[in-house]
């Protein structure tokens, strides 16, 4: 990730205005830009929800947007299509309403879905979008047929050629936007979202009696949730302990088996179970960049997951943790077992993903260096 030189003199109290996605990891994300940008104080940042200025025509175009034909096949339903189309809409009527209200120098988007119909405006004020992924990501993750694509692919292509610069989460999602839309090189920069680090305690390197094995995530199933809970239950029940945070209706019966519900991100509670386990394991079958390796990381946890997505550019073989094979439980099992009998092993990876964290993961750093760029691109000569 380049950090962006230039003096920040220039365009003093850079004003910016940003269309958020409240959704899951994405939702975390902002929550994080948004803290780490009222400590800038050559930044004023006003941030808004899609939906914010959501009204009922609103709400009926976007039932009708989500309702599926069930009797079509899924590329001539364009469920997906109509679904964006109208997150589109809605972040579009958001930016024209704050724009019509005041001056800004820049205009934010993340993601790049709520920027679909905005083009006008991207030529009328410096824009900068963001995404975690790409439309042809989504498209071979879901094993979606392209034609049911096409719309997404089209819509995406356009916003990125009409913004002033895009910024991905990672190097995995700027080589879809370089390669296959067409986009050049010194046009899209990597920059990690990053943990809240400021907001951490001190990593806790103690040695347990039993493994404390955590894992963090909504979709159960999609996050390998039951891979994890049924290797732990047939193998290490009696030798490690394993916490599952979720809202999952899972229920376990396993001997040294936990779940916890209703655990916010960056709540005590959570805080609590990242600082006290030793192992991160999310085994997931589909992602693109999930932040909750970076948290873990942050706490100096060893890491376990898989090589989906950006996924590699957390979790670096032998160092800080192991990457496997989605859906493979012996391999899954092979390294759980490594962890539990080489303890100094796993100290070593501990300490290795804290410094990786502080090196590459820290969201105050990573947000200045976002903040850097947008500055850039509101000072550079229209054209």
């Amino acid at each position: 990730m380049d950090h962006v030189e230039m003096n920040r003199s220039d365009c003093a109290n850079l004003r910016v205005l940003s269309i958020q996605l409240n959704v899951l990891g994405n939702r975390t994300y902002c929550e994080s830009m948004r803290h780490c940008f009222a400590q800038f104080k050559d930044v004023n940042l006003t941030s808004c929800w899609y939906d914010d200025c959501r009204t009922f025509a609103d709400w009926r175009i976007c039932k009708l947007a989500h309702l599926s034909a069930a009797m079509l096949r899924n590329d001539l339903d364009l469920w997906g299509a109509r679904h964006v189309w109208s997150m589109g809409r809605m972040g579009t009527r958001v930016a024209r309403r704050k724009l019509a209200e005041r001056r800004y120098d820049i205009l934010h988007f993340h993601t790049q879905v709520l920027a679909f119909g905005a083009a006008d405006l991207m030529r009328k004020i410096p824009t900068v979008v963001s995404c975690d992924t790409t439309a042809y990501h989504e498209a071979r993750e879901n094993t979606t047929p392209h034609p049911a694509q096409r719309p997404n692919i089209a819509m995406e292509r356009n916003v990125f050629h009409a913004a002033a610069h895009i910024v991905t989460w990672s190097e995995w999602a700027r080589r879809s936007v370089i390669a296959e839309h067409g986009i050049g090189e010194d046009k899209v920069t990597a920059i990690f979202p990053g943990a809240r680090l400021d907001t951490f305690a001190d990593p806790l390197f103690a040695s347990h009696d039993r493994l404390r094995i955590l894992f963090v995530g909504g979709d159960f199933t999609r996050k390998g949730g039951w891979d994890l809970l049924e290797v732990f239950t047939q193998r290490f029940a009696d030798r490690a302990e394993l916490h599952l945070v979720t809202e999952h209706p899972v229920k376990s019966s396993a001997l040294n088996g936990f779940i916890h519900r209703g655990i916010s991100a960056y709540s005590p509670q959570w805080h609590e179970q990242f600082r006290n386990a030793d192992v991160f394991v999310m085994p997931t079958y589909a992602d693109c960049m999930p932040l909750v390796f970076q948290e873990a990381a942050g706490y100096g946890l060893a890491l376990l997951g898989t090589c989906v997505g950006a996924i590699p550019e957390m979790i670096f073989e032998g160092e800080n943790g192991f990457l496997i094979q989605p859906g493979d439980r012996d391999a899954l099992a092979e390294r759980l077992r490594t962890f539990m009998d080489d303890r100094s092993e796993m100290l070593r990876m501990r300490r290795r993903s804290r410094e990786i964290a502080l090196e590459r993961f820290d969201a105050a750093k990573n947000f200045r260096t976002l903040a850097d760029l947008l500055r850039k691109v509101s000072c550079a000569p229209a054209g």
